[in-house]
């Protein structure tokens, strides 16, 4: 009976940790699928997501193979950057290719306390010069996020900012870069 006593806590928290290595493990193909990682490429703008409670899927926004990915700009829930050096690269990656109108794009990703937005922003070219694109991704914690596609009207680069106009119901988005 004793032995009973012994064992039961330490193999109850034996599965414990198995079930939180495996959810951990879930949870980071997650975000790497979200993040647009991944050993293949995406030939489209989204790509299937499956929310970890087997909800229906959603798409998240990915920045297709034919188009240079800038990279990603993170701000964290005080508005503060995540990497300022990484955000200036980025930005001005993504600033030059909108002035060359090349195909190019650009995660943008603002953290709250329970949510998370991320700006997918492309750019191609089209018969009236260069077009932005916004794949909006807005999820609350735990909820799948909620994708809204806008096109956008131009890009300014002023006061350490990235500033994309016109885009539907978002408005104009200041991106930092410094």
């Amino acid at each position: 009976m004793n032995k009973i006593r012994f064992f039961a806590p330490i193999f109850s928290m034996a599965l414990l940790i198995v079930v939180s290595s495996i959810a951990l493990v879930a949870c980071s193909a997650d975000q790497t699928q979200a993040a647009g990682g991944g050993s293949t490429p995406s030939s489209s703008a989204t790509s299937t997501y499956r929310h970890p409670g087997g909800s229906t899927p959603a798409a998240i926004p990915t920045i297709p193979a034919n188009m240079h990915n800038c990279g990603a700009i993170s701000t964290l829930p005080n508005g503060k950057l995540a990497d300022a050096g990484l955000a200036q690269s980025a930005g001005n990656c993504f600033w030059h290719a909108y002035q060359q109108c090349q195909p190019a794009g650009l995660f943008v990703q603002v953290g709250g306390i329970d949510t998370v937005t991320t700006h997918t922003f492309l750019i191609t070219k089209n018969a009236s010069g260069c077009a932005i694109t916004d794949i909006t991704s807005h999820r609350i914690v735990p909820q799948p996020p909620r994708i809204t596609n806008y096109a956008c009207t131009g890009m300014t680069n002023s006061n350490a900012a990235l500033h994309i106009t016109g885009c539907g119901a978002e408005g104009d988005v200041a991106v930092p870069i410094q």
